[in-house]
């Protein structure tokens, strides 16, 4: 069921009441729904919002100049551990935001491929163990992640559209779990339905190499280069494990997990039958019948996206 328009409402910051001391600050009222045409005689109804005000004092660029020096200089710096890079890493509560603004500003600053450098350099000499590499939540980690997500938005667009919608249009079950299956089902026949999406979607991803950005390539042969020169023993397998465990354990998977997230979708499979006792449903059998399909849906994403971990695990470790 796609959005349906039932009404808007216009608001003024200046006619608001915020409460409280300091920012952020709250407001809640109800409000009537207008329509979308002034000449509607429809009376649609009302909301009640609950706002949030926050402040934000930006200042001229010169005042950050100390800070952005520091942050810049910690690529230098004889102790990484130290720096404000990874003092910021341990005091944020939102890990993925500091990623993301680190992001940005070396990507403005064109010095993110040193900064990736060191990072990388960082996070493989600490690791002992090749089988946990990059598997934690280090600063090396949260931000080559964002990077991804950043510089590769077009890229997975490219590569995962066209079998995303598939699976969306097509609502093909593909539940291989005895025990969760529906009457009537049949497994032999899910289990060829789960094949064909992953071989699909694999199929797109190995082949894209051309579509991924010169940036990104250069950042993961950087990876496998320098995982490779610590653990050479473990060469037949780190040479892939290095890049596959950011390409398809963060990258990807995430990706066919949750598709709007990553701009893939408008909006996830949830199923709408949860919605049933808050608003008027003439034909509660079709609700159903379309909160079932959104339930195939999201399972099938499920299936597919721990498949494809699997996959990026190169079969050392998969045991399933």
């Amino acid at each position: 069921m796609g959005d349906v328009f039932l009404g808007q409402i216009h608001l003024s910051l200046s006619s608001l009441s915020l409460t409280g001391p300091h920012p952020p600050r709250s407001y809640q009222a109800w409000y009537s729904l207008r329509p979308g045409s002034e000449y509607s005689p429809l009376k649609i109804g009302s909301m009640r919002l609950l706002l949030i005000y926050h402040e934000d004092y930006i200042l001229t660029s010169t005042t950050y100049q100390p800070l952005l020096n520091l942050l810049v200089n910690s690529i230098t710096e004889p102790d990484f551990q130290d720096t404000s890079l990874c003092i910021l890493n341990e005091v944020s509560k939102d890990r993925s935001a500091m990623g993301l603004c680190i992001v940005n500003l070396f990507l403005q600053l064109n010095k993110f491929e040193e900064l990736a450098h060191r990072l990388i350099t960082v996070e493989v000499t600490s690791t002992s163990d090749p089988n946990t590499l990059f598997r934690g939540n280090s600063v090396a980690s949260k931000v080559i992640d964002e990077f991804m997500k950043v510089v590769g938005q077009t890229y997975l667009h490219r590569t995962l559209q066209p079998c995303i919608d598939e699976i969306f249009e097509v609502k093909r079950s593909c539940e291989i779990d005895q025990s969760k299956l529906s009457e009537g089902e049949n497994i032999d026949l899910n289990m060829t339905n789960l094949l064909f999406f992953v071989e699909k979607l694999m199929s797109a991803i190995t082949s894209s190499a051309r579509s991924c950005p010169s940036v990104m390539k250069r950042i993961f042969h950087l990876l496998r280069t320098l995982s490779v020169k610590q653990f050479p023993e473990f060469e037949d397998e780190v040479r892939f494990t290095s890049i596959s465990g950011f390409i398809f354990l963060r990258f990807f998977a995430p990706a066919i997990l949750n598709p709007k997230l990553f701009g893939l979708r408008p909006e996830n499979p949830v199923s709408t039958c949860t919605h049933r006792n808050k608003i008027h449903v003439l034909c509660s059998s079709w609700w159903n019948l379309e909160g079932k399909k959104n339930q195939t849906v999201s399972r099938t994403l499920l299936l597919i996206s721990k498949t494809i971990q699997n996959l990026g695990n190169v079969g050392a470790r998969v045991n399933k």
